[in-house]
């Protein structure tokens, strides 16, 4: 319940919670900063996915982790 509350102060409610992180993803995970250069950032599959690696890095300067720390969230390592 005090979890809830949280979520419903801080971010509006669930749903609102779940756009904000989808939508902070989808903006800077495949923005192409993960390029050598301009020509690689847009166009290489490699910068996308260091695009995404690099959002998946800044995790903790996001608003909403401290939801993913409540969650048992601890990294995006692949260990569960």
């Amino acid at each position: 319940p005090s979890q809830q509350m949280y979520i419903k102060s801080v971010f509006g409610g669930c749903e609102p919670l779940k756009k904000l992180i989808l939508c902070d993803f989808f903006k800077h995970g495949f923005d192409g900063s993960g390029g050598d250069n301009m020509m690689d950032a847009g166009s290489c599959i490699d910068g996308r996915l260091t695009s995404a690696w690099n959002w998946c890095q800044g995790i903790k300067s996001k608003p909403f982790y401290p939801i993913f720390l409540l969650s048992g969230f601890s990294s995006f390592d692949g260990d569960f």
